[in-house]
C-alpha cells in the first residue's frame, strides 16, 4: 500500500487482511494485522536516535515482511516506542475535561476513525514484554538490530547451499551423528578459495554448528566408562567451531544466534586446559556478554547451559543457574517462583515474537520447550533442589508437542520425576570429558545432548 495516505492504507489492513504486506504464520496470527493498525492514534512520547534502530525491514517468525512503507515503519515505532492515546490528532473543544467526564459540546470535533477506548490487553502486553527486558536491566537496543528482534537470514548465495543446508538440517533433526565428517568435508568445498571473496556467512555457521555438534554428543557409540581415542581431535572440533563462528560474527555483526555460539565454543576452548588457550577465555567471555545483551532470550540459555555443566562447587555453576533463571524470567516477562516454578499460567497468550521466539519451539529446534525443562530440571537436581527441579520437569508435559516428543526422551523424563532425590549425588560427581560417564549424569554429559530439543 505504499504511497496511499496513512489512514487509507489502514482501511486497508482492517478490510482486506489477507493482501496486507505481512504472513505470520497461523500459530501466531495477529488478527489479520488489526492489532497494529489499531495503533493509528499514538502520540510519541520520546523521540529514539535514528541510528539506534533499523526498521528497513523485518521479520515475523521467519517471514520477511519487506519493504515497508514510510506510514508502516512509522506505524510500527509507535507501537514498539509510544503510548497509545486516546485523543484526536487535532486540539478542539473536547479536549482533557471532556475526557475526565464533562460534556462535549454540540460542535465537538469528531475523534479520528482509529482512535481507541483504550488499548486492548493484547497491545499492552506487547508493549509491556518489549519493555519488559530493559526494564530489567538484561537487554540493550543496538545498531541494526530489528525492532522485532534478529532472525536468521534465510537467503543463500547459490543453489548448492541450499540444497546442502537443507540435507544439514536433515540429517540433524534426525540425530544421524555419522554424517557429521561428509557435511563438514561439503560444507568447507563451499568456501572461497581467495582471500578476495567473503565467506558466506551461513557456510561458516553451517561448520561450527557440525563441530560444536560432533564435540556435543561425542559418547555416541561407547559404552559407559570407554575412554575416548581421539582427544586431540575433539580439541580440535572445539577450535574449529570458535573459529568459523567468529568467522561468521565477522562477515554478520548483527547475528546473535552467531556471536552466542562463538561465545560458547570459545569459552569451551579457553577452559579446555590445552596450552596457550588462556586469552580465549578473555575472548569468550567478552562475546557471551554482548551476545546476552543482544538477545537474552537465546544467549542465557546457551551460554548458562555450558556453564551449568561445569563443577558443581564453582562460580561458573552457580552463574549458569542464574542465567538459566533469568532465561525464564526474559521469555515470561515475570520472575518465576524459584521454589516451585510453575510456568503453565504464563503459556497461554503467550506470543513469540521477534526474540521470544526462542522461549518456544522452532523449526530449527522442534523440541525446544521440552528439552528446555529437562536440562533446567537436571541442573537443579545438581543444585541440590530435587523439590524445584521436579516443578520445572513437569513444566515440559505443558505444549501437546510433549506428545511428539522422542519416546526416549519422554521417558527419562518420568524417570527424573521419579527419582529427582536419588540424582542429586551423581549429578554433582565429576566427569571426564573424555571418558563416557558410567552413572547418570546431566543431559549435557550425555549422548544426547543436542537431540532433546533438535531431533524431530
Amino acid at each position: 500500500h505504499d504511497g496511499l495516505p496513512c489512514q487509507t492504507q489502514f482501511t486497508a489492513c482492517r478490510e482486506a487482511p489477507q493482501r496486507t504486506i505481512i504472513r505470520i504464520q497461523p500459530a501466531v496470527y495477529i488478527e489479520n494485522m488489526l492489532f497494529f493498525s489499531s495503533f493509528a492514534n499514538c502520540r510519541p512520547k520520546r523521540i529514539y536516535r535514528k541510528e539506534r534502530f533499523s526498521i528497513r525491514s523485518m521479520r515475523v517468525n521467519g517471514d520477511r515482511m519487506s519493504p515497508l512503507s514510510s506510514c508502516m515503519k512509522a506505524l510500527m515505532v509507535s507501537a514498539f516506542f509510544c503510548g497509545c492515546v486516546n485523543e484526536p490528532a487535532k486540539t478542539g473543544p473536547q479536549g482533557r475535561n471532556a475526557r475526565q467526564g464533562e460534556t462535549p459540546t454540540a460542535d465537538a470535533e469528531a475523534p479520528p476513525a482509529f482512535a481507541l477506548a483504550a488499548p486492548t490487553e493484547a497491545q499492552m502486553w506487547l508493549l509491556r514484554s518489549s519493555f519488559a527486558a530493559q526494564r530489567l536491566g538484561r537487554i540493550t537496543a543496538t545498531s541494526g538490530d530489528s525492532v522485532l528482534g534478529y532472525h536468521e537470514p534465510t537467503t543463500y548465495k547459490n543453489e548448492q547451499e541450499e540444497a546442502l543446508d537443507r540435507e544439514f538440517l536433515a540429517a540433524f533433526h534426525a540425530g544421524k551423528y555419522e554424517e557429521i565428517a561428509s557435511l563438514k568435508t561439503r560444507f568447507q568445498a563451499l568456501l572461497p578459495s581467495n582471500d578476495q571473496t567473503p565467506p558466506s556467512p551461513k557456510v561458516l555457521a553451517r561448520l561450527g554448528f557440525l563441530n560444536v555438534w560432533e564435540f556435543g554428543e561425542r559418547y555416541r557409540g561407547l559404552d559407559p566408562g570407554e575412554t575416548i581415542t581421539d582427544q586431540a581431535g575433539l580439541l580440535q572440533s572445539i577450535g574449529a567451531c570458535s573459529q568459523y563462528f567468529r568467522g561468521a560474527v565477522a562477515t554478520n555483526a548483527n547475528n546473535s544466534v552467531y556471536r552466542g555460539f562463538a561465545a560458547i565454543c570459545t569459552l569451551l576452548l579457553g577452559k579446555s586446559g590445552a596450552p596457550g588457550m588462556e586469552d580465549e577465555l578473555a575472548i569468550g567471555l567478552e562475546l557471551a556478554g554482548s551476545a546476552i545483551r543482544r538477545n537474552p532470550e537465546f544467549n542465557l540459555f546457551t551460554i548458562g547451559y555450558i556453564l551449568s555443566a561445569r563443577p558443581a562447587e564453582t562460580s561458573d555453576f552457580e552463574l549458569g543457574v542464574e542465567m538459566l533463571w533469568r532465561n525464564l524470567d526474559v521469555c515470561f516477562d515475570h520472575t518465576i517462583d524459584r521454589k516451585n516454578p510453575d510456568v503453565s499460567k504464563y503459556i497461554q497468550g503467550f506470543l513469540p515474537l521477534g526474540n521470544k521466539r526462542f522461549c518456544l519451539n522452532s523449526e530449527i529446534s522442534p523440541h525446544n520447550f521440552e528439552g528446555f525443562f529437562l536440562i533446567f530440571g537436571d541442573v537443579l537436581v545438581k543444585a541440590k533442589q530435587p523439590e524445584a527441579a521436579r516443578q520445572m520437569y513437569a513444566n515440559a508435559k505443558l505444549l501437546p508437542s510433549y506428545q511428539t516428543w522422542d519416546a526416549k526422551f519422554r521417558a527419562i523424563l518420568d524417570e527424573r520425576i521419579a527419582s529427582a532425590d536419588q540424582l542429586v549425588t551423581p549429578f554433582r560427581m565429576p566427569v571426564n570429558p573424555f571418558q563416557k560417564p558410567a552413572y547418570p549424569t546431566i543431559t549435557f554429559d550425555t549422548e544426547d545432548n543436542c537431540m532433546v530439543c533438535h531431533k524431530n
